[in-house]
């Protein structure tokens, strides 16, 4: 899941948590999300899965995987979207971050992807050396 659509899951389960005590999300907004994200990527599927926008984009996602490379006892990142900050994620053990590194980096791809205006050359993403331990 992209990390927009994840923050917008998770701002609205803590509302509900908030106002009913209970763990809910409105999926009938990230379904929305999911489905104006794949008509501007022209992705538009059966099932409108999440799949078939990653699917579509799979070879910028992978050229995006190859700029990014875990270093020693890496427990999380900040990730920047032409020079902002969008996110930070961190995690107790190397081991844990190391399962998720991947999925991370997809995630914030997608949003640098979405947010490339088309015909638009800089660049959007910026290897750092200097990693969380």
């Amino acid at each position: 899941m992209p990390s927009r659509m994840r923050a917008m899951k998770a701002e609205q389960v803590q509302r509900s948590v908030r106002a009913r005590g209970e763990f809910q999300a409105d999926q009938s907004a990230i379904w929305q999300d999911i489905s104006e994200r794949a008509a501007r990527r022209n992705a538009m599927s059966p099932s409108m899965a999440m799949a078939g926008i990653y699917e579509k984009d799979l070879p910028s996602l992978q050229e995006y995987l190859s700029h990014f490379t875990l270093v020693g006892s890496q427990v999380g990142a900040v990730f920047m979207i032409n020079g902002k900050v969008v996110g930070a994620d961190a995690f107790g053990k190397p081991e844990t971050f190391s399962k998720t590194f991947k999925k991370l980096v997809e995630s914030y791809a997608m949003d640098a992807i979405d947010w490339l205006e088309e015909g638009e050359r800089g660049q959007v993403f910026e290897k750092r050396s200097d990693p969380i331990y």
